[in-house]
């Protein structure tokens, strides 16, 4: 049972179209798992369609029109990064992802997309191009303890698969947990199946802690 969801200023934005394209990946990926926000996605998109209807509709010029459509047919194509699941059964992987994010993840069977980003960690990097937010598949290692950190800005975490638990709760398939800036955690993967989350991050992460000082040039923070 999911029991950790997006707040609604965050569903009200991608309801509208006014999110960006990680939270908007983001909060469908969670829509997928999630009939609470998908009931009041829908209700925001109804109260949004009466505005529409009663708007004054107003010409625009055929050059506009014209490059509206030609910014659309120019959109980059997704860049994905081809790097080793953790150690999970790659089929079982696969069926973990829900719809929204299937497209954006490649063939997860091959074990060429995941990078290494720790001990136990690895990740595949998604929608490299977006200059505002990180966005990546992270899978932890079943009990694996990742290192103490603090954000640099917010982060939202989804759950594929297997669970984690923090400071601030426990968390599994459907959840999503939210750090702010400033805020520290730890967070620790259930024993036995890998945890595997998508992430958007407004900025990295900084290990915290004389041995996480120490590793931060390692890796980039």
């Amino acid at each position: 049972m999911i029991t950790h969801h997006p707040n609604d200023a965050l569903l009200l934005d991608y309801a509208s179209g006014a999110a960006s394209e990680p939270i908007s990946l983001l909060v469908a990926t969670h829509l997928a798992l999630c009939p609470v926000c998908r009931r009041k996605v829908e209700d925001y998109e109804a109260i949004g369609g009466a505005f529409v209807d009663n708007c004054v509709s107003e010409k625009i010029s055929d050059e506009l029109k014209s490059d509206t459509l030609a910014s659309l047919d120019n959109l980059a194509e997704v860049e994905i990064c081809h790097n080793t699941p953790v150690g999970s059964n790659s089929a079982e992987l696969k069926s973990c992802i829900p719809r929204p994010l299937s497209g954006y993840c490649g063939d997860i069977d091959d074990a060429d997309m995941w990078q290494w980003a720790g001990f136990g960690i690895k990740k595949i990097p998604l929608l490299e191009r977006h200059d505002k937010f990180e966005c990546y598949m992270l899978a932890i290692r079943g009990g694996k303890k990742v290192p103490s950190h603090d954000h640099g800005g917010s982060e939202w975490t989804l759950v594929l698969d297997g669970a984690f638990t923090d400071e601030s709760g426990h968390f599994s398939r459907g959840d999503i947990v939210e750090m702010r800036e400033g805020e520290e955690h730890q967070p620790i993967a259930d024993a036995g199946k890998d945890c595997i989350c998508l992430v958007v991050a407004e900025a990295p992460v900084s290990l915290t802690g004389s041995m996480g000082r120490f590793l931060n040039p390692f890796i980039g923070s």
